[in-house]
C-alpha cells in the first residue's frame, strides 16, 4: 500500500517511446526511467516502485535478468509489460505477481488507462 504520490518506473530504451509515455503518465505520479538492464537494476534497489512499465528488449540484455532483483524488493509493485515479441508475454506471467502485458506497437491512452487501474489496486491492496 502507499499513499501520496506514486513511484513509476519506465524501463525502456526507445527514446522517443520512453518520453511519449513520460509525457503521458507524468500526471500519475514520480517518475524514474532506466533503458539498461543494469540502469535498471540500480533504480529497483535504490528505490521502491509502486509501478513499473517494463520493455522486454533493452540495450543490454532482456529484462529477465531484472526480474531477481524486482523479487527482492520490499513492496511488491504492478507491472505493465510492453514487448514487440510475443514469446515475452509467457516470461512475464510466469514470474511476476502483478502483470498486464500490451504489445507493441499500443496505444498510450490503454497504457494509461492500465496505469491508472494498475495503482487502484496496489492502494487497495494495502
Amino acid at each position: 500500500m502507499f499513499t501520496g504520490k506514486p513511484r513509476i518506473l519506465l524501463i525502456e530504451d526507445e527514446v522517443e517511446l520512453c518520453q511519449a509515455m513520460m509525457f503521458k503518465l507524468g500526471r500519475l505520479g514520480t517518475l524514474g526511467n532506466a533503458s539498461s538492464v543494469q540502469e535498471s537494476i540500480r533504480l529497483l534497489e535504490q528505490y521502491q516502485w509502486n509501478l513499473i512499465v517494463m520493455d522486454y528488449g533493452l540495450i543490454d540484455g532482456t529484462s529477465a535478468a531484472v526480474l531477481p532483483t524486482l523479487w527482492r524488493t520490499q513492496i511488491q509493485p504492478a507491472v505493465i509489460a510492453i514487448s514487440a515479441s510475443p514469446h515475452s508475454e509467457a516470461l512475464f506471467f510466469c514470474t511476476t505477481n502483478s502483470v498486464v502485458f500490451l504489445p507493441k506497437p499500443f496505444s498510450l491512452v490503454e497504457l494509461y488507462a492500465h496505469a491508472v487501474e494498475s495503482l487502484k489496486q496496489c492502494r487497495r491492496a494495502g
